[in-house]
């Protein structure tokens, strides 16, 4: 069960970082008109992005490039997701949760964020609130196939064998090129 959790964690840390965080601090000074950021702090966000391992190091950078002065809701969202997907392959899933309903606060767009506290509800065992963020992101353009994922693991932990099924085929074929629903797929023995 934790084996294909952590392995939605990653795929999700994977995806949620697709930007690298020059391209993110250069656009911000381009955009805006702002002064270029210290290099250290470019070194912050780009450790803190670029990261999948939930080191302390790593989030201690997001925490830092949090600090920076950044008057960007979006890109602070995203640093918190980013976080937020460090702590909870870290363990620290209360304070994943946090950092999630933070970046969410910021911008009601950041479409990991709500997959990200649906991850964080199914580690600290809440299925139903889990069932209730996958369910509200499966609509989203780039999360639905994760999110459909997602519920499908908090179905089969409530019991729901038919429902989660149901659940990893359609994230098979949202997806047909991610192997993980079509491996889940197979443990399941579902009589006619």
């Amino acid at each position: 069960m934790k084996k294909f959790v952590i392995t939605s964690i990653s795929i999700l840390a994977l995806s949620a970082t697709s930007a690298s965080a020059s391209e993110i601090f250069s656009d911000i000074s381009t955009a805006n008109g702002l002064p270029k950021v210290s290099s250290e702090a470019a070194e912050n966000l780009e450790t803190c992005m670029s990261s999948t391992d939930g080191s302390s190091k790593s989030i201690r950078a997001c925490s830092k490039a949090l600090k920076t002065v950044v008057p960007n809701y979006a890109i602070k969202s995203n640093i918190y997701t980013q976080r937020g997907l460090l702590k909870l392959s870290a363990g620290r899933y209360d304070a994943a949760s946090k950092d999630f309903k933070s970046a969410a606060k910021l911008n009601k767009e950041n479409e990991f964020a709500y997959l990200g506290e649906g991850f964080a509800s199914i580690m600290q065992e809440d299925y139903s609130t889990a069932l209730d963020y996958f369910s509200d992101c499966q609509n989203h353009k780039k999360t639905a196939p994760l999110a459909v994922y997602g519920r499908a693991i908090a179905k089969e932990l409530t019991g729901d064998t038919r429902g989660a099924y149901a659940d990893f085929r359609q994230a098979a074929d949202m997806r047909p090129d991610w192997a993980a629903p079509r491996d889940e797929l197979k443990r399941f023995k579902i009589p006619s």
